[in-house]
Order: structure tokens, then sequence, then C-alpha cells
């Protein structure tokens, strides 16, 4: 195997970043969740009714 390409530097750092934007919106989301639990308690009980 050659060395790096710039081709696949650009490759492994879309990658990379990629990732930790889906980490960032994961950890957003779960904290959103753990923060403000009455709120999917009002959720449920409107769809309930």
């Amino acid at each position: 195997m050659g060395p790096l390409s710039v081709h696949d530097m650009k490759g492994g750092f879309f990658l990379i970043a990629s990732f930790l934007l889906l980490a960032t919106i994961c950890a957003i989301a779960a904290l959103g969740t753990l923060m403000r639990p009455q709120r999917w308690c009002e959720r449920e009980t409107r769809l309930h009714v």
C-alpha cells in the first residue's frame, strides 16, 4: 500500500466529522430526555385522551 493521498485524507476527515456530528446529535437528544422527563409525561397523556 502506497502513501496516503489527498483523496484518502479527505475521506477520513469527512468520515470523522460526520461521526462527531452524529454523536453530538445523539448526546443532545439524550440530554433532552434526561433533563425534562415531565415533557414526555404530558405527551403521553395527550396521546391517550
